[in-house]
């Protein structure tokens, strides 16, 4: 199964590569003479519904290797002309239950759709083909009991190891004056004291009742996130509604997001690294253009 989706990870992300290529050339053919797209401003917002999948390597055998595939929601803004627009996006997603390990994925993106055949002289008033290129930020949080987090090196208090006898000299307590004669210290009655404090420092001194993630079952506990800076490329397809004053239209498409540098908030996970990002989107946008 797992290498199943390995290889259909790498044939989308050579289609991919394939078709961009395609659309590229075949508006540079049509385009036989450069035609600028009349000047039009494209404001709007977009939701759309998701899937993602990518594969983490690890040194823990529970989630080395592990395909993860998600789904979820997101939602944009978008803003441009009739061949270039900018769009910013966040979504969320959440492994399917067919996945060994429960994970969820919090992703922010921004970046430029192109649209290579506004410039070719025969337009569709329809069918409109783009390319997807950008940044993207993710945060992969990751659930389970295959791990557990390095704590903290607890502060530890120097202990005094001082002798000196009350009621001497060397730099030791005064005496009471209201001791008697012969008396120690420790005979002399106390009043009432407050009750000692915990240190929040000092493992043994804490409460002994679980934590909140520990009261969980043993698949809902968190163990960290790894987040991903990413290189996104891809391709997309919309639909449009002509319309004069404002626009709707229908899209999907399917990017792929290289890693460019990762890091955690966990140190049992400093040795598990993210693969690229293979991403599916069908959505909606709206809006004004003027």
């Amino acid at each position: 199964m797992k290498s199943i989706i390995i290889n259909q990870s790498k044939r989308v992300k050579g289609i991919l590569i394939l078709l961009i290529l395609v659309i590229l050339s075949s508006s540079m053919v049509h385009a036989q003479r450069y035609n600028r797209p009349a000047r039009r401003l494209f404001l709007g917002a977009e939701g759309f519904y998701g899937s993602r999948s990518l594969q983490l390597t690890s040194n823990i055998e529970e989630i080395n290797k592990l395909v993860l595939i998600g789904d979820g929601l997101g939602v944009g803004l978008l803003a441009g002309g009739r061949a270039f627009r900018v769009r910013v996006q966040q979504a969320f997603f959440s492994s399917n239950s067919f996945v060994r390990e429960k994970a969820k994925l919090n992703e922010t993106s921004g970046g430029i759709n192109i649209y290579p055949l506004q410039f070719a002289p025969k337009k569709s008033s329809m069918l409109s083909p783009y390319l997807v290129t950008g940044i993207q930020m993710s945060s992969t949080k990751l659930y389970g009991s295959y791990v557990v987090e390095s704590p903290m090196p607890s502060k530890t208090k120097k202990e005094c190891t001082c002798t000196c006898e009350s009621g001497t000299g060397g730099g030791g307590p005064p005496a009471n004056p209201d001791a008697l004669p012969g008396a120690t210290t420790s005979s002399i009655p106390s009043g009432p004291t407050d009750p000692p404090t915990a240190n929040p420092d000092d493992a043994s001194s804490t409460n002994s009742s679980v934590t909140e993630s520990e009261s969980l079952p043993a698949q809902d506990r968190y163990l960290g996130r790894i987040s991903t800076a990413r290189a996104t490329f891809g391709i997309g397809l919309e639909i449009k509604i002509p319309a004069q004053t404002r626009f709707l239209n229908f899209f999907g498409e399917i990017k792929y997001g290289q890693p460019l540098s990762s890091k955690t908030t966990n140190t049992g996970f400093r040795d598990t690294t993210v693969s690229g990002l293979l991403s599916f989107d069908v959505g909606i946008s709206v809006g004004i253009s003027k």
